[in-house]
């Protein structure tokens, strides 16, 4: 099954609707991005595709794409109540069920997406799938979106640059921590409508990965992006325990390896994707602007205060690991 498996990554995602039979465990997977082009939705149609055919007369998945009604703030309730069986919030979003997921969206916190891969991985990485396992939200994977980049309707290249501004997040305590350091306002918007919000003048800013901006229309009437991979946006594919544990143990072993396939191959492309979405922006002919070494620092102590006010709940375990994951990969490239 694990050849067979790989041999259809060349194939794409396919189809993410399945008929299913008599007999087949049925899988619904709910998630708000688009199914095309982004990494949360490319992965999602693919893992669909081998469910549907790997494991055919025993397990049937349907993925819905920008499903109607769903959000992060409420997946715990989806699950619980059979709505859908799987979905992939975004990890900042679920600070309410453990304020330890929210290390993923610690600002420069992680040097680069090597160092994101390395603590997937890494016994901690490992433990915090299974967290918030008593709250009923069980982690199966790591799905990767990417880095962060800025933008709003003026120029932002200095942390004093945000005086004034209102940007739309989603409900990520972090994110609304850091713009209030910095003296912007944020309003809690659901990245489907926040293309809307832009456009309408309701929010001034956005802070998101590349592919979320392509894909959404976020910097259409930008000028220009920061890249300034300050965060990350980070999925967990998730499931009920309940309902995960009560499957059939052989086929819930094929399940996670399926998963796991999936989560190896579509983090590598969210790379791609990225590459993908930053040319696009270059065609639309806004500007990319980067981050110098001084601009860096400034930017990261301007941020630093998140790091003391959550670093306690995060758990400084995970700082840690993280930071000498950090130094390690720094010197490998130096």
């Amino acid at each position: 099954m694990v050849w067979r498996a790989i041999a259809i990554l060349c194939l794409g995602a396919g189809a993410a609707h399945a008929d299913c039979q008599s007999g087949e465990v049925e899988l619904l997977f709910h998630h708000d991005a688009p199914a095309i082009g982004h990494p949360k939705g490319e992965a999602a149609g693919l893992l669909a595709s081998f469910v549907n055919s790997e494991l055919d007369g025993r397990a049937c998945m349907t993925v819905v794409a920008d499903a109607p009604g769903y959000s992060d703030s409420t997946v715990l309730e989806g699950l619980a109540e059979g709505r859908y069986n799987m979905a992939a919030p975004a990890m900042g979003n679920l600070g309410n069920i453990s304020e330890r997921f929210l290390i993923f969206d610690l600002p420069f916190m992680f040097r680069d997406l090597s160092v994101v891969f390395e603590y997937h991985d890494g016994k901690l990485g490992r433990e915090l799938l299974r967290d918030a396992e008593e709250d009923g939200l069980l982690g199966l994977a790591y799905w990767t979106d990417g880095m962060k980049a800025l933008s709003a309707n003026r120029a932002v290249e200095l942390p004093a640059d945000f005086e004034g501004l209102t940007f739309g997040t989603q409900d990520a305590l972090i994110e609304q921590f850091y713009f209030r350091e910095m003296g912007a306002e944020t309003e809690t918007i659901e990245l489907a409508n926040l293309a809307d919000a832009l456009s309408e003048g309701i929010v001034d800013g956005q802070n998101t990965t590349w592919t979320n901006i392509s894909a959404r229309g976020l910097a259409l009437d930008h000028e220009q992006i920061v890249e300034s991979n300050h965060g990350l946006v980070q999925y967990m594919v998730v499931t009920d325990p309940i309902f995960w544990n009560g499957l059939d143990a052989d086929l819930r072993a094929d399940l996670e390896l399926l998963i796991e396939i999936v989560a190896q191959e579509r983090n590598r492309f969210a790379f791609e994707l990225a590459n993908i979405a930053k040319r696009e922006a270059l065609s639309d002919g806004i500007e990319i602007a980067t981050l110098d070494e001084e601009e860096y620092r400034t930017w990261r102590l301007a941020m630093q205060s998140t790091w003391l006010h959550f670093g306690g709940v995060i758990g400084f375990d995970q700082i840690s690991a993280v930071t000498f994951a950090n130094q390690r990969a720094r010197e490998i490239v130096d």
